[in-house]
């Protein structure tokens, strides 16, 4: 007696979400990190320099990212 395996019944894949669940703490800081490089964006098409400070913030969100900004 042969015993033959029975099919896989077919299945929907469900997106992955890289990260996991976000909580609200993680969606905030993540648009205030797309507001900043927004705003770095905004200041590189200016003729004129960028202010010092602008910077000093640019350069910390890249720190506390990890450099994926």
């Amino acid at each position: 007696m042969q015993i033959h395996p029975s099919p896989e019944p077919e299945t929907q894949e469900l997106p992955v979400d890289r990260h996991g669940p976000r909580t609200t703490a993680q969606r905030r800081l993540s648009e205030l990190a797309a507001a900043i490089r927004a705003h770095e964006w905004r200041m590189s098409q200016r003729p004129y320099t960028v202010r010092y400070a602008d910077l000093r913030l640019y350069r910390r969100l890249r720190q506390i990212s990890g450099g994926l900004t």
